[in-house]
């Protein structure tokens, strides 16, 4: 009895070290060395029946109770190693958690089929949407129905090259409320991280800045003083649409010129110019069919000399100013 007493006391030392965490194992070594120290003063005192000698008994103790003590240690250690794991993994989340509830940018994952399956809080905020209730639902809802094909095909691409493949791409997503807006859809391929199983998507949302580069390309196409498309807005819509003229279809270039301009200008000033040159530019817009696009072929000018009018470089030649009216081909 007095040499199953260390073994006891190991075996219950360890499970209570298990069950009530690290902050025992220490305690657990003391009292299991305690219960040994017991047990041979019993036997000393005859209290404990031994059937060795009694020094013979003490030293198997002694031999007993020190891998004992090393085993509850290493239990109480390697216990105090996972607490710490566990707690720097619940940090982790916790920041994780706390990073995407104050992200303005929406983070889902979606499976090789495009099905959500984890959507950030920013979803709410963003896109007007529960995320839980977007989980199990196809991403390409969220996506105006005529660039769901285009989308479809990139994520398929994506979903089949090599995992951490990257892409970005801009999309135009629908909102809960209506309408929609621009957003940067970053890709990452995480299909081989059982951790993630799928594409991470991160979005950010772009519509000031689509607007603002919109508004440039406007400006950089555009005559600022009439409005209509300048000389290189007209060659580069000419080159892209000629060619995709079905056969037979016939394409028309309407040259309108302004006889008598100079005298506008010498008579009643450049402001009354401008207008006259305002007024000719919005008039093709009465009655016009559909698939016009209206131009300037160069600025116009201010005088005899061929001086350019607002926003443009000289114009060479009679001063004329030129508005092209041409059908877009079907």
């Amino acid at each position: 009895g007095d040499l199953l007493l260390p073994a006891f006391a190991t075996l219950a030392s360890v499970v209570h070290v298990e069950a009530a965490g690290s902050r025992v194992w220490r305690p657990a070594v003391v009292l299991q060395l305690g219960a040994t120290v017991v047990g041979q003063v019993g036997v000393v005192l005859g209290l404990v029946p031994t059937v060795v000698d009694p020094l013979a008994s003490h030293l198997a103790a002694a031999g007993i109770a020190l891998p004992c003590t090393v085993t509850v240690a290493y239990v109480g250690r390697s216990v105090t190693q996972r607490e710490l794991a566990e707690t720097g993994l619940r940090r982790t989340e916790a920041r994780l958690h706390a990073l995407m509830n104050a992200s303005s940018d929406v983070l889902v994952v979606v499976d090789p089929e495009a099905h959500l399956t984890s959507v950030s809080p920013a979803a709410a905020r963003s896109l007007g949407r529960d995320p839980v209730g977007l989980v199990g639902t196809p991403l390409l809802h969220l996506v105006e129905r005529e660039q769901r094909p285009e989308v479809a095909a990139r994520l398929r691409e994506i979903a089949t090259a090599p995992p951490g493949t990257r892409a970005s791409l801009d999309v135009l997503m629908l909102l809960a409320t209506g309408g929609g807006r621009w957003y940067e859809w970053t890709v990452a391929s995480l299909l081989d991280d059982p951790l993630v199983d799928g594409l991470v998507v991160v979005m950010r949302d772009i519509s000031e800045r689509r607007r603002h580069a919109d508004a440039l390309a406007r400006a950089a196409a555009r005559d600022p003083l009439t409005g209509l498309a300048n000389r290189t807005e007209l060659l580069r819509v000419l080159d892209r649409a000629l060619p995709r003229a079905a056969p037979g279809a016939g394409v028309g270039l309407l040259f309108l010129d302004l006889d008598g301009f100079k005298a506008i200008n010498d008579t009643h000033g450049h402001a009354v110019g401008d207008e006259v040159l305002v007024t000719v530019a919005r008039r093709p817009l009465r009655g016009r069919r559909r698939g016009y696009v209206r131009g300037q072929a160069h600025p116009a000018p201010r005088d005899a000399g061929g001086g350019a009018g607002r926003g443009g470089d000289p114009a060479p030649g009679p001063p004329t100013t030129r508005l092209i009216a041409r059908p877009r081909p079907a």
